[in-house]
């Protein structure tokens, strides 16, 4: 008979317990009400560091020429979005009906 000792005991024993933990899982389409809020502190010739200050960092990012576009999810599962242009650094334009590229091809 093979003897084992207390430290492989208790090994054996951590790797075998796992107590049933319930996980939340989000409404996949949930809005997300932070970025609904902080929308309305958003206004036209706002630089990027005090947009970003008020958002956070964003989803994404693109640029054309001299223009940045930021993108932010309004929804847990990301099918609608807020989008901001940015031209030299200033807000140009924002909504969420475009997405960068059309925003871009507009400029």
């Amino acid at each position: 008979m093979k003897k084992f000792n207390t430290f492989s005991i208790l090994l054996l024993s951590a790797c075998t317990f796992q107590p049933y933990v319930p996980v939340n899982i989000p409404d996949r389409n949930k809005p997300i009400n932070d970025y609904e809020k902080a929308i309305n502190d958003i206004s036209v010739g706002m630089n990027k560091s005090k947009v970003i200050s008020i958002l956070g960092q964003p989803l994404s990012t693109e640029a054309d020429r001299n223009m940045e576009c930021l993108t932010y999810p309004l929804t847990t599962a990301n099918k609608e979005r807020f989008v901001l242009l940015f031209d030299a650094g200033k807000l140009v334009k924002y909504n969420k009906t475009q997405n960068c590229f059309e925003m871009f091809q507009e400029k």
